[in-house]
């Protein structure tokens, strides 16, 4: 949620690794973790993500999360961290960063192109990239506050659109709260109406909230939120399964993690008197946001996307606690 700080389109320094976290972090000797949490986010700090003997200088201003989980109380900073920094610039005026090991180049290079790739896989079904590739160049102009909710849908969209102020971007954050991709939508419209306030939803995220589209109709606001409808929780099923009578599945039931096959939120939308469209082009998702940038008012916008049912659903964090 610290995206911004440094704008995205100037961070192109040679000690920049973001397009190269894994393999930076599980190589580092030495972390300064500024003001940021060993929580799920960070894999608490453990292995495989982190080398075992890694050291972890840990600068927070609350002394309670000071050695937390793998961090080393020892090394731990109490103090703000624009102060500490400071005096970390002052001590290291005269040193220079060295180059990067050659593996992390030849790391970040790839992992560039693979997302380049991934965008421009135009094939039906889109992916998550191939649409955050599209709407991404028709928002750009209009420096849009992000709101963003759900696994996937919120994980990918951070590396896939490029922020030049902070305080643009909302998410489920530390807490991986779901069901407040609506309200923070609603509250960021309020209080900055000159924005173009911009909700990336799961569907299953989107579900925890949807009815207050009502609400933001209600109160005037202008918004655009697109629905990345995969028809499932992380994905979805074999599309078969739902055929009736269903075969193959135990109980005679969907499993858990299976929506209705390609819900139309749009028709929601538009009985709570917002703008729906359903789109599954290219061609389509464009007209679809050009329509609402210029017109305004609320819109739900409907993106029928890959279900990626191949996908497993296993994180290796699923298997740590907390230590």
């Amino acid at each position: 949620m610290g995206k911004g700080v440094i704008p995205d389109s100037g961070n192109t320094s040679d000690t920049n690794v973001a397009t190269a976290r894994s393999q930076a972090l599980k190589n580092a000797d030495v972390i300064i973790l500024l003001g940021a949490r060993l929580n799920w986010i960070l894999h608490y700090g453990a292995s495989p993500r982190f080398n075992d003997q890694v050291k972890i200088i840990q600068v927070d201003i609350s002394p309670e999360d000071l050695g937390d989980n793998r961090a080393d109380p020892a090394l731990a900073i109490l103090g703000d961290v624009s102060l500490v920094c400071e005096q970390l610039a002052r001590g290291l005026r005269d040193w220079k960063a060295p180059k990067l090991p050659p593996s992390l180049m030849v790391s970040s290079k790839r992992n560039i192109v693979r997302a380049q790739n991934l965008e421009n896989n135009l094939t039906l079904p889109l992916k998550y990239q191939a649409v955050y590739g599209i709407i991404r160049d028709l928002l750009a102009p209009h420096e849009p506050l992000f709101i963003s909710e759900g696994a996937n849908t919120m994980d990918i969209s951070r590396s896939s659109f490029l922020l030049q102020c902070p305080r643009s971007r909302l998410d489920a954050g530390t807490n991986a709260t779901m069901g407040l991709g609506m309200g923070y939508a609603i509250a960021a419209s309020l209080t900055h109406p000159e924005r173009l306030i911009i909700g990336i939803l799961g569907d299953s995220a989107f579900g925890f909230s949807a009815i207050e589209v009502e609400t933001a109709v209600r109160c005037q606001l202008s918004m655009v939120i697109y629905i990345m409808n995969n028809s499932g929780v992380y994905h979805g099923v074999d599309k078969s399964l739902y055929i009736v009578p269903r075969v193959a599945v135990t109980a005679e039931q969907l499993p858990p993690i299976a929506l209705s096959l390609e819900t139309r939120y749009d028709t929601l939308a538009e009985s709570l008197g917002a703008n729906g469209r359903l789109v599954k082009t290219p061609k389509e998702i464009k007209n679809a946001t050009q329509e609402a940038i210029e017109k305004g008012g609320v819109w739900v916008i409907n993106v029928i996307i890959d279900n990626g049912q191949e996908k497993k659903l296993e994180f290796g964090w699923m298997n740590k606690s907390k230590m």
